[in-house]
């Protein structure tokens, strides 16, 4: 379109010329127009009171034509833009009347008023979206007064908020502002017409992510790898994280000082293994969980968390380690910046019995609890993929039992609990690697896993997103693979319960994340040496566990030995054959009862135990299914039944013939 001043638009020529001579003198006036308008103002003022004289208008009205004509120039230069093709990848092209100069910063052609600064010099590095297409954005960067980089995702919804909440944002982000009245309108005019050839991918939570049409891994302090030349911003980035994940020293001091004295010693092994393990959750489509070491103080626990802690970054406590202390939605921030890494969890006796067990399912499996917005629609809740290690003198199902609760089987296997101490009187060490004391080798690690940490998971996700973009099948055959050997070893019994094999599925992805840290270089330990940590480690588990059955029969049947165990003598009354002519049993009327449970007799193997149904249900099998203990009982031999009922008739003095759960003689014998 020719930017020319259409004459017709020219004030009507009053001088008495001829149609056809006014014709001609708005056309020659329409062309000094446009020359005039294609000045810089310097120019245009040294012209101005030349060209006013020579076109016979005065200099308001010469003024008043000129900028007319400006406008008319930005409106089609714009529009010519507009009709551009988008700028290729790596390109920014500003709207036409603004410049950005390197030096200087952001300017806009006011027209009469000249160019105005709007702001320091800013670089767009692209236009940025969610994974969904929503959510767009303009990734900005810049230089604060001290030199400091600020990177921002700006959100365009911004530019048209109330008059002064973007400039807030970028002026609290150290980026210099103009404060020239029209400033704010030109700097949000040059942002909404701006164009950036380039793509981000926004994402609000860290872990594995798609970025253009390959897969990517963004940290919690917004460090990201892969993207397939796409760039991933992490929005939700802070300082913190960035503390948490800092590293220090060199992947070789970390490999002298920490892993090597893994070797032999299968608990920090286990630990350090397991700290590598949760980028595999999402590649073969596990499940979370978490793995706890429980013993008593001194026994070199905390030291085998810092070390796999220190495979992210600081092992300091309120670092990379975080306190079981906390509340159950700031764990769940903290299962969220920790997605796809590791959450280390120190001593589970500080927390709240009652979070604990509600703790467990949500930390596993990776959702948060559901909430409502202000207009009271149902919000996204909060989402995650971990491994999570944790330590403590009790185990969780003990810290849950404080509260009067019974851990279930699924808290108990999304939590396993390893016993700390490994056999051979140094706590958790087997092999002291030269020194006097396990004291001595536990100082010595955490000395060195504070001096060096935070590189070896950086140097695990490089090369994993390598392998997951040149050769994704063989990385997920061989994991997988490495996974089904370990379920299928002579370590998990051929009839073991399928609680017993997820957890061996658990073991077997930390012992395939060891052996494959070992190939790559990142662990300097021997081949084999995760696998022999994890089978070392599940075997001491199902030894602490009482078996390899279902862990709901192995609760039915703890449940009532500790209820008989507790009150056998104290709260039945014994029957005792009858002195009388009839002959039968009566009440031992020698002790007094409170409270009564029921009653017990004996009889040729040992003492039976009538337990009221009440009873029974109310404070035997509490927090459990009571008939379902009943049958677990039944099917073991240790409860008599009538038929098809798990209730017998019984003769009780004065009583008649309830129906009471008849205990039988051994089941406090009961392995």
């Amino acid at each position: 379109m020719d930017s020319r001043m259409d004459p017709n638009d020219l004030p009507p020529d009053d001088t008495g010329t001829t149609e056809a001579e006014s014709s001609s003198n708005r056309a020659e006036l329409a062309l000094e127009l446009v020359r005039l308008a294609g000045l810089s103002e310097a120019e245009y003022q040294s012209e101005r009171k030349q060209a006013a004289s020579a076109l016979g208008l005065n200099l308001t009205a010469l003024d008043k034509l000129v900028a007319q004509e400006r406008r008319r120039r930005r409106q089609e230069e714009a529009a010519a833009s507009r009709r551009k093709a988008p700028p290729a990848p790596g390109q920014v092209r500003w709207p036409a009347s603004f410049t950005m100069k390197q030096s200087e910063g952001l300017y806009a052609d006011a027209g009469e008023q000249g160019l105005i600064w709007l702001c320091a010099p800013l670089e767009v590095l692209g236009g940025a979206r969610d994974a969904a297409g929503e959510g767009w954005s303009l990734l900005l960067r810049w230089k604060d007064d001290d030199l400091r980089t600020h990177t921002w995702a700006m959100p365009k919804r911004l530019l048209v908020t109330q008059p002064g909440e973007l400039e807030a944002m970028l002026l609290e982000r150290g980026l210099r502002l103009s404060p020239h009245p029209n400033a704010r309108l030109y700097l949000r005019e040059a942002l909404s017409g701006v164009q950036a050839g380039s793509r981000v991918s926004l994402v609000s939570r860290a872990g594995w992510h798609v970025a253009g049409e390959r897969v990517a891994y963004a940290m919690a302090d917004g460090t990201a790898y892969g993207g397939g030349g796409e760039e991933v911003v992490l929005t939700t980035a802070d300082a913190g994280a960035a503390a948490r994940l800092a590293a220090c020293g060199t992947l070789a001091g970390w490999q002298e000082g920490v892993a090597a004295p893994a070797i032999g010693n299968h608990r920090l092994a286990l630990f350090i293994a397991a700290s590598l393990a949760p980028p595999l959750l999402e590649i073969l489509g596990a499940e979370g969980g978490g793995v706890h070491l429980l013993g008593g103080s001194s026994t070199g626990k905390t030291t085998c968390l810092e070390g796999g802690a220190s495979a992210w970054g600081s092992p300091r406590m309120s670092q990379q380690i975080r306190s079981w202390r906390s509340t159950a939605n700031a764990l769940e921030g903290a299962a969220v910046e920790c997605s796809d890494g590791l959450l280390a969890l120190d001593e589970i006796g500080l927390a709240d019995g009652k979070d604990v067990g509600v703790t467990m399912y949500t930390l596993a499996g990776g959702a948060g609890r559901g909430r409502a917005d202000r207009s009271g629609a149902l919000r996204s809740p909060k989402t995650w993929r971990t491994l999570f290690l944790s330590t403590g003198e009790i185990s969780p199902a003990d810290k849950i039992g404080e509260t009067g609760q019974r851990s279930r089987a699924g808290q108990d296997v999304r939590c396993v609990s390893i016993p700390a101490l490994a056999g051979c009187g140094h706590g958790v060490w087997q092999d002291l690697h030269g020194h006097k004391t396990g004291e001595a080798l536990s100082n010595a690690v955490k000395t060195a896993s504070l001096a060096h940490h935070g590189h070896a998971a950086r140097a695990f996700l490089a090369t994993l997103v390598q392998m997951r973009a040149e050769q994704p099948l063989a990385l997920l055959n061989n994991l997988r693979e490495a996974v089904a050997a370990f379920v299928q070893g002579e370590h998990v019994p051929t009839d073991a319960d399928g609680q017993v094999r997820r957890v061996a599925q658990r073991f077997g992805l930390i012992a395939a994340a060891g052996d494959l840290a070992t190939e790559i270089g990142i662990l300097p330990w021997p081949q084999g040496e995760s696998e022999r940590a994890a089978v070392a480690c599940f075997k001491a588990w199902l030894a602490l566990r009482g078996g390899h059955g279902a862990a709901e029969s192995q609760t039915a049947v703890q449940a009532v030995r500790a209820f008989i165990g507790t009150h056998g003598s104290s709260r039945f009354t014994n029957l005792v054959l009858s002195s009388s002519a009839q002959g039968g049993m009566e009440e031992d009327t020698s002790r007094l009862v409170g409270n009564r449970a029921g009653w017990r007799r004996r009889i040729a193997e040992g003492w039976e135990y009538l337990v009221l149904p009440d009873t029974w249900k109310d404070e035997v099998c509490r927090g459990l299914d009571a008939d379902q203990v009943a049958r677990e009982l039944g099917d073991r031999g240790l409860l008599m039944r009538d038929g098809k009922n798990l209730r017998v008739k019984v003769s009780i003095p004065n009583e008649g013939r309830p129906r009471l759960y008849v205990v039988r003689p051994g089941l406090l014998a009961e392995a």
